[in-house]
């Protein structure tokens, strides 16, 4: 019995096997691994073939998802409409203090994109950050009930005492034009005296609550 595959004729005795012509046994043996090997290579060349007709039309269908002219025009108006809708609804909904700090935010912002570099990262990104958690309270004091909105505002207050002081700041190294700071310091005045405003009224009702 023969221990090995015929991979490992070259360890056999191929006298022990009786066969005659060795030269010709190791011929046919290579013709075979031969022809084997160029049947593998053929299958693999199918399959890839195969596999890139299946992706194939794939990419055809692309093209029939591109919107037209006619339909990106659609899209864009209906963007714009709502987007319109939901700035009506915003304004008319929202207290006049959240809508004069989101348009303060919009100026900042127009002013901090043209500070120095080393003012921008610094100074400019730490104003937009008070103003949007400036605006992120001020959502969250009113939903509250009116007895519960006092606290929020307070901290409210403070936070809008530290962006006056930055803005300031930003004014004496320079960062901005004089006339943009007057602009953004004025618009920060509005919203203090809004603020208190808010805040005394609360502070009545608490003191001297109907019925």
């Amino acid at each position: 019995m023969m221990h090995y595959p015929v991979d490992y004729f070259g360890l056999v005795d191929i006298s022990k096997l009786g066969i005659a012509n060795e030269k010709r046994s190791i011929s046919g043996m290579l013709i075979n691994s031969a022809l084997h090997l160029r049947m593998e290579i053929e299958n693999v060349s199918f399959q890839i073939q195969k596999e890139f007709l299946n992706i194939q039309p794939v990419f055809f269908p692309a093209f029939e998802f591109v919107p037209s002219q006619k339909q990106s025009f659609q899209r864009s108006y209906l963007f714009k409409k709502n987007l319109f809708i939901f700035n009506v609804i915003f304004m008319y909904h929202s207290p006049p203090i959240i809508q004069k700090t989101y348009k303060f935010y919009l100026l900042l912002y127009s002013y901090t994109k043209t500070f120095p570099k080393k003012d921008r990262f610094t100074l400019g990104q730490k104003c937009e950050s008070l103003t949007l958690e400036l605006l992120e309270s001020l959502f969250v004091a009113n939903s509250k009930r009116d007895e519960e909105k006092l606290p929020f505002l307070y901290g409210i207050d403070i936070k809008l005492k530290i962006l006056q002081t930055f803005v300031r700041i930003i004014n004496d190294v320079r960062a901005v034009e004089s006339k943009d700071y007057l602009r953004l310091s004025a618009a920060l005045e509005e919203l203090g005296r809004m603020l208190g405003g808010w805040i005394k009224s609360l502070k009545s009702e608490k003191e001297n609550p109907a019925g």
